[in-house]
């Protein structure tokens, strides 16, 4: 059983608010299904069993390491360069890898933590060129525009 572990910068609401749908969500989160669980840690959501097929927990930071020996996550995911992946990075677990997407390429937006992401996807040239500037392990450094 496979089991992933996601950490947003923001509600789930908010991305339906923009117009995404629940279905886009869904897959999004986790492509083609390929992760049997997926758990949303977050300070801001309410515990939810099945949000967007995924079991929300609520949660805050100093509980995000204990919860993921728990669990038994195979892999946690960040979005975003900033808190969510001071999250992930900061409560690394050994043998579960941590990868971070960034997003933007607002320097004061990469926080210093993304140095200990296992990989990190950047979705433009300008975003990998800023994340290269912390990130220095060329060969775990994936991009490709407009993907993510």
């Amino acid at each position: 059983m496979k089991k992933l572990a996601i950490l947003i910068g923001n509600r789930l609401s908010a991305y339906l608010k923009k117009g995404l749908t629940e279905d886009y969500l869904k897959e999004y989160y986790n492509p083609k299904n390929f992760f049997d669980e997926v758990y949303l840690l977050s300070s801001v959501e309410k515990t939810h069993p099945n949000l967007l097929g995924m079991q929300v927990i609520n949660t805050k930071r100093k509980n995000i390491k204990k919860l993921i020996k728990k669990i038994g996550i195979d892999v946690v995911r960040a979005y975003s360069g900033s808190w969510s992946c001071d999250k992930a990075c900061l409560n690394k677990v050994t043998g579960v890898p941590v990868v971070v997407s960034v997003h933007s390429t607002n320097p004061l937006v990469l926080h210093n933590s993304v140095k200990r992401a296992d990989i990190v996807f950047c979705v433009s040239d300008a975003i990998k060129d800023l994340v290269l500037k912390k990130y220095k392990n060329q060969g775990l450094l994936r991009w490709k525009p407009a993907i993510l």
